[in-house]
Order: structure tokens, then sequence, then C-alpha cells
């Protein structure tokens, strides 16, 4: 028996080893590890992306279990478009864009944008009606700085749901 062995990356949680007999072919375990910023992008015998892939966009989800094997978890980023500053007074807002590539058979992508006085999800509202990939900063907002961001949940038919937190944007109005 050989054993398929999953490495976070720079993840957090468990996915469980996986064994099997030389020669029978399984599927192989989905990425459910998180880590902030991110979404799963499937796996890679190299922690850099640089061996061979599992689980992505090419469909390979199978194995043979002809030797014992490691696969690091790989990340798409979950970014959000910077602002520039806006001048007091202004009349129409920025438009803040996240961008979020969907993990294999995860079908349907959800959006939650988030705003803050601080530099930080901790303490954050959910804004209300935001979520779309897209989010139009509202006109009239006072001198000062908001920051804004997004979680991305990624879910579809018989896989995990998984999310991911973008960067966070600051959107400064100037006096």
């Amino acid at each position: 028996a050989y054993t398929v062995t999953f490495a976070s990356n720079e993840g957090s949680g468990t996915v469980n080893s996986q064994a099997g007999l030389s020669g029978n072919t399984a599927t192989l375990r989905e990425n459910t590890f998180t880590r902030d910023g991110y979404l799963p992008a499937g796996w890679n015998t190299a922690s850099d992306g640089t061996g061979t892939a599992y689980w992505t966009e090419s469909g390979n989800k199978t194995y043979d279990f002809s030797k014992n094997l490691t696969l690091y978890a790989q990340w798409s980023e979950v970014t959000v478009s910077n602002p520039p500053a806006l001048d007091y007074g202004y009349t129409t807002g920025n438009i803040l864009t996240v961008s979020a590539t969907a993990p294999l058979d995860h079908n349907t992508l959800s959006y939650r944008w988030y705003s803050n006085t601080e530099n930080s999800t901790e303490g954050a509202s959910a804004i209300e009606n935001a979520t779309d990939s897209s989010y139009t900063i509202p006109t009239g907002l006072s001198a000062g700085t908001t920051y804004y961001y997004c979680v991305v949940t990624a879910s579809g038919d018989g896989v995990s749901t998984v999310t991911g937190t973008s960067s966070i944007a600051a959107q400064v109005v100037n006096k």
C-alpha cells in the first residue's frame, strides 16, 4: 500500500492522508485547507507549483498509488483593486473589484463586501446589498479613510464550500 500525504503549504487545517494499493486508481481528496487571502487551487508535487498538478482546471483528480507521494496545497490569491484617493465633495464613487478564481468543480462564487474604519477585518460591518464582484463606493463620504474587503465563497455540487478573504483596500477622501 502507498500513501498520499497532503501538505498545507502555508495554509491551515487538516486534510487526512489517503492510502491505496499499487495500481488502484482513486480520486484524490480535495484541497480543503484554508489560507487568509486565498482560495484553494488544487495540489502539486512541488510546493512552488512547478511539479505535477492535481485537482486543477486540467481535471487531473486521480492517482494510481504507484509510490508514496506528498502533495502541496496550491493557492489562488483573492485581491481587491486599490482605489485612487478622492477629493472631498466628489460626485461619483470609485468602483472596487475583487478578483478570485474558483477551484475545480466549484461552479458558484458568491461575494460579501465589508467596510471598517480600521485597517482590519475585526470589527468590520457587512455592507447591505453588496454581494457582487464589484462594489461602488458611495458618494458623500466624509474626509478620511475607509477600509474595504470582500469575502468570496466558492461552492459546487459534491465539493466542500471554501472561502477566501481579500486583501484590504483603503479608500482615502481628501479634504
